[in-house]
């Protein structure tokens, strides 16, 4: 009941036409369908309702349609298939919140944490270095088409290894693998596509568990780096590093976006070139400092390398951070995206 009760009744259809006003009415007259059919699935390690119906909009005021980045694939799924999802994602959030699964510097996908926290922290760490004197460097990444090339094999492994019981993570298993989809684009549907890779949007299951993948990159990260560290929030990254001189402070970020970029590839992932930024705080950007300011920073993967530019302002998760802090008060935050 805690499940369906918050769910609209106005949200989208998926492929069955049934919506959730149909499911109350059926919950209300027979709940205990409702709790032996899902039982059953959980027990049996199967989930039985995989087909997804993606329409794809285009993004508005875009100057040139023919980019396939300009167009927003948006998941329609079975409403009692992510009835389910949703009570087994609860299950996996009570979980990781009393066994400290989750690292804290994740801040996605868990109850009590936000974008805005995860902003904060960036402007404490910004704060704290400048205090003592410190060049703070930072770095931002976005994971590119994280949730859609997540390696089924390997967050299904991670979270055996997390110690959940083998029938739910049969279940989860079979949630991820031999998914169909169909997609739908100005009144054409396609043949149904199975996919073997990935976590589907749209279902409250998948950003816990994307965030499962990467909890063993912020464990390791945090456990070895010194001067520097390393938050996410889902597939935004933050490097954060300090030094005594922009050179130093830089250098220790870029080694730390090489490192962090190496296992990405390692396992199936990249760092979207595009949304890359860099930028520096001290404490008198007027001194001149050893080696002076860095202007740019040349980052590098296995895809190449290329150059960013040092902003004096970074829009982080809705929120613009000036690279010049009032340090009698708080950070200068700016406005909302």
């Amino acid at each position: 009941m805690a499940a369906i009760a918050p769910t609209s009744n106005k949200s989208a259809l998926g492929s069955s036409g049934i919506n959730y006003a149909l499911l109350k009415w059926a919950f209300k007259a027979r709940p205990d369908r409702f709790t032996l059919i899902y039982n059953v699935s959980i027990s049996l390690g199967y989930h039985p309702w995989k087909d997804t119906l993606v329409v794809i909009v285009p993004k508005p005021h875009k100057p040139n349609y023919s980019l396939p980045k300009v167009y927003h694939p948006i998941s329609l799924l079975k409403s009692y298939g992510k009835l389910l999802e949703k009570i087994i994602a609860k299950r996996i959030l009570s979980d990781a919140h009393t066994y400290d699964i989750l690292p804290n510097s994740q801040f996605g996908s868990r109850d009590y944490h936000c974008a805005t926290d995860a902003a904060l922290c960036l402007v404490h760490h910004a704060q704290a270095a400048v205090k003592c004197q410190f060049i703070a460097s930072v770095i931002l990444f976005d994971i590119s088409g994280f949730f859609d090339n997540i390696n089924i094999e390997r967050i299904v492994q991670i979270f055996c290894n997390l110690g959940f019981a083998p029938h739910l993570c049969s279940w989860v298993q079979s949630f991820l693998s031999d998914r169909q989809v169909r997609l739908s684009f100005n009144g054409f549907k396609s043949d149904p596509i199975t996919l073997d890779h990935g976590t589907p949007q749209g279902s409250p299951l998948s950003p816990i568990l994307s965030a499962l993948f990467t909890s063993p990159l912020l464990k390791l990260i945090n456990t070895t780096w010194k001067c520097r560290g390393l938050n996410m929030y889902i597939d935004d990254g933050t490097i954060f590093s300090c030094g005594v001189t922009h050179i130093h402070s830089a250098e220790l970020a870029r080694k730390g976006f090489s490192e962090i970029t190496g296992w990405l590839v390692r396992n199936g992932l990249k760092a979207d070139p595009e949304k890359s930024e860099f930028i520096s705080f001290a404490p008198n950007l007027s001194k001149a400092r050893i080696g002076g300011v860095v202007t740019d920073i040349r980052l590098s993967d296995t895809f190449g390398n290329y150059g960013v530019r040092h902003s004096d302002i970074i829009c982080y998760l809705g929120i613009f951070i000036h690279h010049k802090f009032q340090w009698k008060h708080h950070a200068t935050i700016m406005a909302n995206c």
